[in-house]
């Protein structure tokens, strides 16, 4: 079953609450949302935008710049991340094998 692929703004929230070790429902609380809100929004179950993310980052004591620092962390993920079938990841399984074989 494919999985569902998260927006950068999801990835984002992630990527910011666990680094500072907050809850969903600690945030969500902190944030006066419902209990589920947070965990909604990082499963992409629940549309938010860019400044509802600043809103919650400002929640956790981070500045704005901490937010374009992170979605540009998250752009950078995606970009170096090879998935499985890209041709570029075959080239480097085929030069493993000749490797190990050799």
């Amino acid at each position: 079953m494919a999985s569902r692929k998260l927006s950068e703004l999801n990835l984002t929230l992630t990527v910011q609450r666990s680094s500072l070790n907050w809850t969903q429902a600690e945030l969500a609380r902190a944030a006066g949302l419902p209990p589920n809100a947070v965990s909604d929004f990082e499963r992409g179950n629940r549309a938010f935008s860019a400044e509802k993310l600043e809103e919650l980052a400002g929640v956790m004591g981070l500045p704005v710049e901490a937010v374009t620092q992170a979605r540009a962390f998250v752009r950078s993920m995606r970009q170096h991340a090879r998935s499985p079938g890209d041709p570029d990841e075959d080239a480097h399984a085929d030069r493993r094998h000749v490797e190990k074989v050799a």
